[in-house]
This record gives C-alpha cells, sequence and structure tokens, in this order.
C-alpha cells in the first residue's frame, strides 16, 4: 500500500522543519511527501530543497507551488501531486507521533473503509489545551450542526464511525476523493468537511481512531481573520461555507429545518436571532454586528449553491448534447446489413 502525505504550508518555516522531521521519526514513514508552498514563500521552499536532499532513498519528496491564497486550493495542488493510493493530509504546525502512519494503514486493509483519521492534541504556549470529556465526535445532526470535538478527550478508545474528519489529521482513498471544492472560503474553510461528506457518500465509511494523534502547535494563521472566531472574516466564511456545504449534501428535504435552525439559533459564532437577543440583553453591543455578517454569509452561500448548481446543469446538459451529437461505434471490418426488400 502506497501512501503519500501533502503538508500544505505557508510562511511558517520553522513549524514546517518539525513537521518533516515527525514524519521521518515514525514506524511507518511516508512513500511520498508532498509539500504544497505558495510561489511567494520563499523560505519555505528553502527548507523543502534541504530536506530533499537529505531524505533516504525509497522516498519522494515533492514540492509543490500555487500562485493562489485558499486551503482547497493548496490541498488540490497537493492532491494533484500526490501519488499513493492513500492519500493522508496534516498541517504544517503538527507533530504526527511514531505510530500515527502505521494506525492509518492499518484501518485502510479494511476495503469498506473510504477516510481515517483522529485526534489532534492542540497546544498553546507550549502546554496542552484543557479540553472537555465529550460522546460525540465528527458529527453533522439533522439541524445541520457541525460537530467536531476532535481535538477533546473522548470518552471512548475504540475507533468508531463519523461523518467527518480533521483536515490536521485525516487520510482518504485517492480513488474515492475527486477534489476539495474551491468555492470554500478561508480562513475557516470546512474543506475537511465537505470532502469527509463526499467520501461517505460514497458508501463507505469515515473511521475516527482516538488513537491516532497529533500534536498540534497551533500556530497564528496568515489569511485576514487567523484563529478569532468572532472576527468578521472568520464569522463570514464559516456561514458561508456551512450553508453552502451542507446544501450540497443534505436532501432537500432537510433544508427548511437547516435554514430555520441557522437563523433563528444558530451555531458557534454563526449566531441566529435567540443568541442574538441574549447577548444584547447581557450588554454585548458587538453581537448585532456579528449577527449581520452572519446573515450576509448564509445568503452568499446559498447563491454560491445556486450558481454552483445552475453551472452543473448546464454542464450535463452539454455533455448530454455532445453525446446525442456524436455518432454510434463502428466496428472495425463490418458493414451495414441490407434490409430485405
Amino acid at each position: 500500500m502506497v501512501l503519500s502525505v501533502v503538508v500544505p504550508t505557508y510562511k511558517r518555516p520553522g513549524s514546517l522543519r518539525c513537521c518533516l522531521q515527525s514524519l521521518m521519526a515514525g514506524r511507518r514513514v511516508p512513500d511520498e511527501i508532498v509539500v504544497v508552498i505558495r510561489d511567494t514563500d520563499a523560505t519555505s521552499a528553502n527548507i523543502a530543497a534541504e530536506f530533499r536532499e537529505h531524505f533516504p532513498s525509497g522516498i519522494c519528496l515533492v514540492h509543490a507551488v500555487v500562485d493562489r491564497a485558499g486551503q482547497a486550493q493548496a490541498l488540490n495542488a497537493g492532491l494533484a501531486h500526490a501519488s499513493g493510493e492513500i492519500v493522508c493530509f496534516i498541517d504544517d504546525d503538527v507533530l504526527v507521533t511514531e505510530e500515527w502512519l502505521a494506525k492509518i494503514e492499518g484501518h485502510f486493509r479494511d476495503p469498506g473503509v473510504g477516510g481515517a483519521g483522529g485526534r489532534d492534541v492542540v497546544y498553546r504556549d507550549g502546554m496542552p489545551i484543557t479540553v472537555p470529556a465529550v460522546t460525540r465526535v465528527g458529527c453533522v445532526d439533522w439541524l445541520g450542526r457541525i460537530i467536531g470535538n476532535h481535538h477533546c478527550d473522548p470518552l471512548f478508545r475504540d475507533p468508531v464511525c463519523v461523518d467527518h474528519l480533521k483536515g490536521c489529521n485525516m487520510a482518504f482513498r485517492r480513488s474515492l476523493l475527486p477534489g476539495f471544492d474551491e468555492a470554500l472560503v478561508p480562513p475557516t474553510s470546512l474543506s475537511d468537511t465537505d470532502a469527509s461528506l463526499t467520501v461517505r457518500a460514497t458508501g463507505t465509511k469515515l473511521v475516527y481512531d482516538p488513537s491516532i494523534i497529533v500534536h498540534h502547535i497551533a500556530a497564528q494563521r496568515a489569511e485576514p481573520g487567523g484563529r478569532d472566531a468572532r472576527a468578521p472574516e472568520s464569522v463570514f466564511a464559516h456561514s458561508h461555507n456551512a450553508t453552502y456545504c451542507l446544501l450540497k449534501h443534505f436532501p432537500p428535504v432537510r433544508w427548511p429545518l437547516f435554514f430555520l435552525f441557522s437563523f433563528l439559533i444558530g451555531e458557534g459564532e454563526d449566531i441566529g436571532l435567540w443568541k442574538l437577543l441574549r447577548r444584547l440583553l447581557g450588554g454585548d453591543g458587538s453581537a448585532l454586528k456579528q449577527y449581520l455578517v452572519a446573515c450576509c454569509g448564509k445568503m452568499v452561500g446559498l447563491w454560491t449553491y445556486v450558481a454552483g448548481w445552475r453551472t452543473r446543469r448546464q454542464r450535463g446538459r452539454q455533455r448530454k448534447a455532445g453525446a446525442r451529437a456524436r455518432p454510434g461505434p463502428k466496428h472495425a471490418g463490418q458493414t451495414p446489413r441490407k434490409r430485405n426488400a
């Protein structure tokens, strides 16, 4: 089984160096590492070139270059360069454990598994953050709530089937992953959720194994908004992407319930009317702006879905028209049969 690891990076050369070192220290090392670097990030390119010179024989390090911002664009560039039948995705600010890749490989020996991933232990100021114990990980419920909890302490130790995996610690069968949707906007793009739901729709399982661990030394993001969940850019991105992603993957019968919950209650910092009123009554004057940004994100997300649907429909019609216009297949050496008079 050939395993590729894709590592998108942007202007975090120290993190990238440590990440690559941890990959090479595992019990099962990757057959291929694809480092995706922006064309303006010369320092990271130098780190990749340095590692390429010292890699053991038999391990391929590929340097993929992108000229556009965006997580989905970087992931697609990495996917296009990856040659493994299993493609793993991590962030440049994680350190994988010694058993990380070996455990991932073990799950893919089951042909019914389309994706696998695990927990990311998050560090701030050199120490693991305090996290709650949880029973649910990687769920998308009927109301459209995207429940992650991949970084939390699970109250179970055995692998479980989930709806979605986390982008800093996930792997998919290459044959089941057509690519990442570039209509999703940063900084909170939900590319991992969208890709997970796409693979899961093929009828295969997504496995969350709490023993597949990466240490996530959470570094600052370069995009506007960064890791501040209440920044306008982050609120808009999450509202837009959640709306667009769930409309893609939910059947139409679930749309009314999703919109009702989204506009009246909301999820996280994507606040709805009820959370707006509670925060205003609590004296939080910033809530109104956050609510308006969230509503704007939802409406633009709806339009993104409608525009994409119209484009896909037009392309489908063009393919059907082209198929009708093409003559049927002819068999070499055959002549048309004459009809009997």
